[in-house]
């Protein structure tokens, strides 16, 4: 989340960090902008897609006595930052059509009941394909680095592309979702689900 105010701040930021970053392997891929927040307390106003080109380069750039010193601007600069990584273990291309709508998730699963989530993702697929949706990436048990050291990362992040403006809608209102849909909140302890469209 931003505050446009503090936006000065912002750019001392990367200003002091994005050479070095890059010297050692950063590359920013896009910016995803967040048009509305359907579930969840969370409004960020952005995801940046970025990645380093290995986890040694980025452990490296962390190591590094400058970025300890600008790490601490980030409090002054956001009012919430959560950077959220995960290792890949090959390289991936994401591509997002303009005809397209495109949601993203974030699902914190309940200790107790886990598999409730699960058998809600994994009957999932055949709706969306109904609606014409489809999963376009997922990523699992990602690290988060936040202001409250306390915070917890999602177990799973997922990627959905539909075909309507109103994809995620038309799921939603299907008599065979509203079954699952007691699946998911019942398999989780919090889930954000936010439409998003490529920064042009």
């Amino acid at each position: 989340m931003t505050d446009p105010a503090k936006r000065a701040l912002r750019d001392k930021y990367f200003k002091k960090n994005a050479e070095t970053a890059i010297a050692h392997g950063y590359q920013q891929d896009g910016v995803l902008v967040v048009d509305e927040t359907l579930i969840g307390d969370f409004s960020p106003n952005v995801f940046v897609v970025s990645h380093w080109s290995s986890l040694k380069a980025q452990k490296a750039f962390q190591s590094l006595a400058q970025f300890k010193d600008v790490k601490s601007l980030r409090r002054e600069a956001w009012e919430e930052l959560k950077l959220y990584d995960h290792e890949l273990d090959e390289p991936l291309t994401l591509t997002f059509k303009k005809d397209k709508t495109y949601t993203l998730a974030f699902a914190w699963a309940n200790p107790e009941r886990p598999s409730d989530y699960y058998r809600y993702m994994q009957s999932l697929p055949p709706l969306l394909e109904e609606v014409g949706g489809r999963f376009v990436y997922q990523i699992n048990n990602a690290v988060i680095s936040a202001h409250n050291p306390d915070s917890l990362p999602p177990q799973q992040i997922t990627l959905v592309e539909w075909d309507a403006p109103d994809g995620v809608e038309q799921l939603q209102s299907l008599p065979a979702f509203s079954e699952l849909a007691k699946q998911l909140r019942s398999g989780t302890t919090r889930f954000e689900l936010h439409k998003i469209s490529l920064r042009r």
